[in-house]
């Protein structure tokens, strides 16, 4: 047991934000906004994560198609310009589906990454054609699926936002499925198959506060509470990311977690 906590301790102890979006081919003069933000809240290390292009989805706040070699030359040249300042990682975040696996593997062919993040978006345009037949439950089984295949295909450092359906959940005039509730209790073998896969894989998991934003619940984070009780009986390892998508929102919540009965364990 003791070499869990010293494992976890060595990543976690620097007080870092490895999730946020300053939307840098699109928008490259908010880099600083962000890296000062971050300076400012006492951040050690940063990395910028954008969105990957992807050709069902094109929402302006994902790096411009074929721009990924210029994306990760930018975030360089500001990791050097705040060199002795803070560290400045370059990282991406990247849409999971085994449909979309050509284009995954041409994005990391494309780009230098210090750190990858998977993630399960499978409400955004092109992914969200089944919802309307599916119950929250059922969307939350595709989605914990389709998180399991992702930590087993081995492009990722992170998963991130596990339990992102909670949100989806909050907004039925955007999202349409069928009525029913979304019960954790029906997901518990599979969030257990999760956590052996990411202890397997050497895969961290992701504790994201854009859940404030969403006003999901009152805990704060994704994954919700029973999730991280569940992933402390496994050697995973954690990392913080605010998923911010803009420079306020840089590290919110990660002092108040840290003292938190529920997530201080995975950030200390």
């Amino acid at each position: 047991m003791l070499n869990i906590v010293v494992r976890r301790k060595k990543y976690i102890m620097i007080k870092r934000d490895f999730h946020m979006h300053p939307n840098l081919t699109n928008e490259p003069d908010r880099a600083n906004e962000f890296i000062e933000s971050a300076i400012e809240k006492g951040f050690s290390e940063i990395c910028f994560t954008d969105h990957m292009p992807l050709s069902i989805d094109n929402a302006g706040d994902r790096i411009k198609k074929g721009n990924i070699n210029q994306y990760c030359e930018a975030i360089q040249e500001k990791a050097k310009e705040y060199e002795g300042v803070i560290k400045i990682k370059t990282g991406i975040e990247i849409d999971y589906h085994p449909d979309f696996i050509n284009e995954i593997e041409t994005v990391l062919e494309q780009g230098t990454f210090d750190y990858i993040i998977g993630a399960s978006h499978l409400h955004i345009p092109g992914f969200d054609i089944k919802m309307a037949t599916m119950t929250p439950d059922e969307f939350a089984k595709m989605s914990f699926e389709n998180s399991l295949l992702a930590i087993k295909s081995g492009y990722f450092d992170t998963i991130a936002h596990l339990d992102l359906q909670r949100w989806v959940y909050t907004l039925p005039k955007r999202f349409k499925m069928l009525k029913g509730e979304y019960d954790i209790k029906n997901h518990i073998s599979i969030i257990k198959e999760i956590m052996k896969e990411l202890e397997k894989n050497k895969v961290k998991l992701e504790i994201n506060t854009i859940a404030i934003l969403h006003k999901v619940s009152d805990e704060g984070a994704y994954p919700c509470h029973e999730i991280m009780n569940i992933s402390y009986d496994y050697n995973i390892d954690y990392v913080f990311g605010s998923d911010a998508h803009s420079y306020d929102r840089v590290g919110e919540g990660y002092d108040k977690l840290k003292e938190s009965k529920e997530y201080g364990r995975a950030l200390k």
